[in-house]
């Protein structure tokens, strides 16, 4: 999965692995970066009624920088 880091500007690419959990909105997955570090992949569903909700999610993390709260690595097709 291609993804671009909004802080960086910077294009990279993921490798989901398997499904962690699956909603309304969307599916979790883990996932490899490319440099081998693990993450976790939220994939919305399409025309999901949850899109801006993950968008504003989105948004929300590229501000915080903190330990106890996941990093936002990029944002894939849509923007989310």
């Amino acid at each position: 999965l291609r993804i671009v880091d909004p802080r960086r500007g910077r294009a990279g690419t993921v490798e989901l692995l398997s499904p962690l959990a699956s909603g309304a909105r969307g599916t979790a997955w883990s996932a490899r970066t490319e440099d081998g570090g693990e993450a976790v992949v939220k994939v919305p569903r399409p025309h999901a009624r949850g899109a801006p909700v993950l968008e504003v999610e989105a948004r929300i993390l590229e501000q915080l920088e903190h330990p106890n709260v996941i990093r936002l690595l990029g944002r894939g097709p849509g923007g989310v």
